[in-house]
């Protein structure tokens, strides 16, 4: 009796998901419709960074405007200064166990 009390559960449980998931679908099918749901901005290309770079080292733009410019709020602008790579040796001389996975 208890099994099939608990086969009952997982059945509805089952259903509901299956709900959540054509609502889910059929809202975001309305938004689309509705031109609201346009997805993720695509990732600046090596050019605009390049342009962005020199548009902030010129001094002539700032943050602010530069976010209006690549239409891209102020965190998702790649940062002006150039990249280099982290430092993969701790001042103490022992190798990091971040890197490794390993525990001291």
């Amino acid at each position: 009796m208890s099994k099939m009390f608990f086969n009952m559960l997982a059945l509805f449980a089952a259903f509901e998901a299956d709900l959540l998931k054509m609502r889910t679908r059929e809202g975001m099918a309305i938004a689309r419709s509705r031109g609201r749901l346009k997805g993720r901005a695509p990732k600046p290309t090596a050019r605009q960074r390049a342009e962005l770079v020199r548009m902030h080292a010129t001094g002539d733009y700032t943050i602010a405007e530069l976010t209006e410019v690549f239409r891209r709020p102020r965190h998702r602008l790649p940062s002006p200064r150039p990249r280099s790579r982290r430092n993969t040796q701790p001042r103490n001389g022992r190798p990091a166990t971040w890197l490794t996975g390993g525990s001291r």
